[in-house]
């Protein structure tokens, strides 16, 4: 029962600055909760994008869509990916791309 007493008597001589704390302890313990539940949220897209490589190429107008097999072997030759590695291509036409 002493302790009780004792732990009450700040709320006793200052209430509105035992409140105050409380209030600003519980908002920063909660905007700690956000933030770590965001970082789990986003740590996967995080690892994609650190991962993932984009390569835009632009060909003239006059190749083929049908040498899109060797189009995607000569890229793979030139941007040195070994055989393990996939690269997806995807061939949009100039009217696509507005």
């Amino acid at each position: 029962m002493p302790i009780l007493k004792l732990s009450l008597r700040a709320w006793r001589n200052s209430p509105a600055s035992q409140f105050a704390a409380s209030l600003i302890s519980s908002a920063l313990l909660l905007s700690v909760a956000l933030l770590v539940c965001l970082e789990l949220s986003m740590s996967s897209a995080r690892l994609k994008l650190e991962h993932e490589n984009r390569i835009s190429i632009f060909l003239a107008p006059t190749v083929a869509p049908t040498d899109e097999s060797k189009i995607t072997d000569r890229i793979q030759e030139v941007i040195g990916a070994h055989a393990e590695s996939v690269l997806q291509s995807k061939f949009v036409q100039a009217q696509d791309t507005m």
